[in-house]
């Protein structure tokens, strides 16, 4: 999911039930990652919170996070803090190191302004999950880095 849709993701109710997408949100324990989190309970989602002033570095956390949770899913903002729309290399290690497969995510909306970058969905207008195929971590493990996310990257952008 790109951070541009973050809103299109918060604002769709059906968005957390959506299959096959049953995950937990990702974010940091800052204080503006608590602004939503009371919307997002109250949608059912759950989230797993790394903390930035740990020894330990967020990706080596949410590496632990996965090993210790074999049946839960992230949702990652993959280009959170820009530049957006562009996925980054940590997603192909995170997918190749966890075994996980990656599913790429975008939010389509029909009518929306856009503030910062961000798209707003306007009054009345409908709010679409469309998922990609699964991006096994065997597709990936082989390439170099920069391949690897080409892959992704395109396969997002086709949605």
């Amino acid at each position: 999911l790109s951070h541009t849709d973050l809103f299109l993701e918060q604002i769709d109710p059906i968005f957390f039930r959506s299959e096959p997408f049953q995950f937990e949100l990702l974010s940091n324990h800052s204080w503006l990652a608590y602004l939503w989190y009371p919307w997002q309970r109250s949608q059912g989602a759950t989230g797993f919170r790394y903390e930035l002033d740990k020894a330990q570095s967020s990706f080596e956390q949410i590496i632990q996070f996965l090993n210790s949770h074999p049946n839960r899913r992230l949702m990652v903002l993959s280009d959170s803090g820009g530049p957006y729309k562009k996925m980054r290399g940590s997603l192909v290690k995170l997918a190749v190191q966890t075994e996980r497969p990656l599913i790429a995510l975008k939010m389509k909306v029909d009518r929306f302004r856009t503030i910062h970058h961000h798209k707003i969905p306007l009054f009345g207008a409908t709010i679409q999950p469309v998922f990609s195929r699964p991006i096994h971590p065997g597709e990936l493990r082989e390439l170099s880095k920069e391949a690897a996310l080409r892959i992704v990257q395109m396969i997002w952008e086709e949605l």
